[in-house]
């Protein structure tokens, strides 16, 4: 098997990089259907497309298998962005029975926590732009 690795996830504003990238205001998990909701901002100056805008969005994570949390300042900042697909995920592999080709690792960090999930798939929805310092 690979080693693992990070890819990283491009959005409108391309990629998310830093610890002030993505802010999370509200995380929520239903369990039927099996999903998880984040919504917060992005830090558009932290993009690789950089914009001088707040950008308020919702991920809704589907057909979750499984999720961690973890406070930002004990994890060990292994990923290639603040929003990236884990390839050849070594804690999927670990997962026996339900796991299929389609559920996929996805790992987010935002300025308080890294979220990890194994799902099928995720939508991400911008919600508001606001003009930085304009707050």
């Amino acid at each position: 098997m690979n080693p693992q690795s990070s890819q990283p996830i491009k959005t409108e504003i391309g990629f998310l990089k830093g610890r002030d990238a993505i802010y999370l205001d509200k995380f929520d998990v239903a369990i039927q259907p099996a999903t998880l909701e984040l919504e917060g901002s992005f830090n558009g100056k932290l993009a690789s497309k950089p914009t001088n805008e707040w950008i308020d969005y919702s991920i809704i994570f589907s057909g979750v298998l499984a999720f961690k949390v973890i406070e930002l300042d004990l994890w060990d900042f292994s990923s290639a962005s603040s929003f990236d697909e884990v390839i050849n995920s070594e804690w999927r592999s670990k997962l026996n029975g339900k796991v299929s080709p389609e559920n996929k690792h996805y790992l987010i960090q935002t300025y308080d926590y890294v979220v990890e999930v194994i799902c099928e798939r995720f939508l991400l929805t911008i919600k508001a732009r606001t003009k930085q310092g304009a707050e």
